[in-house]
């Protein structure tokens, strides 16, 4: 039987935690110096403890992000996205990506007859995981539109003018340019958003 101790089991056990730091600094180590102490306390408070025997391998960042999840479920944006739609964030985590540096992935594919209507749709729930997980009310265009070229709804010819026309999101500021444009969710584009969510997580 193994000797091993888990720090949740022991938390005064201060060796048992050895493995556990050392392996989220040199996680932390492959970001921007100024996020290290927060990834690392971030990491440190979720306990996780890495597969037992494994430990973190050099040159290998693949196996590391199974040990150790970059953005704790339990904390931050995704945790309150997931709690304004109540949904388990586990769950949440496998359709929808918010980075500790407030990067927005899209995971799930979402269906539509046309373009534009995916593209409405994609917009919808971008800028409600912004607003909800973010605090970020306002999305600019060129987010946007690289959001539908990454997720293959990118309409060039009639993107903005789309956009403009539908129901889901509001035009803010610099209205009639061509640059600059930001866009927020309506009361329909949320309700759109909730709506979308809903159906991705079944």
């Amino acid at each position: 039987m193994s000797n091993e101790t888990n720090p949740q089991e022991n938390p005064m056990n201060f060796e048992s935690w050895t493995p556990l730091v050392e392996a989220a600094i040199e996680f932390a180590e492959q970001y921007d110096e100024q996020y290290r102490p927060a990834i690392v306390q971030a990491l440190l408070s979720t306990r996780a403890t890495p597969v037992r025997g494994s430990g973190v391998q050099k040159n290998k960042p693949e196996q590391r992000t199974q040990e150790i999840s970059v953005t704790p479920i339990s904390h931050g944006g995704l945790a309150s996205l997931a709690k304004e739609i109540d949904v388990d964030p586990r769950a949440l985590s496998r359709i929808v990506d918010v980075s500790d540096d407030g990067a927005v992935q899209i995971l799930a594919r979402i269906d539509g007859r046309s373009k534009a209507k995916r593209a409405y749709q994609y917009a919808a729930l971008y800028c409600f995981i912004r607003e909800k997980a973010l605090g970020q009310l306002d999305t600019d265009i060129e987010e946007l539109r690289s959001l539908c070229e990454q997720h293959g709804c990118y309409d060039a010819p009639n993107f903005q003018r789309n956009f403009r026309n539908n129901d889901y999101l509001l035009e803010i500021g610099n209205r009639g340019t061509r640059v600059g444009k930001r866009y927020r969710l309506s009361s329909e584009g949320e309700d759109a958003a909730r709506r979308i969510l809903k159906e991705l997580l079944s």
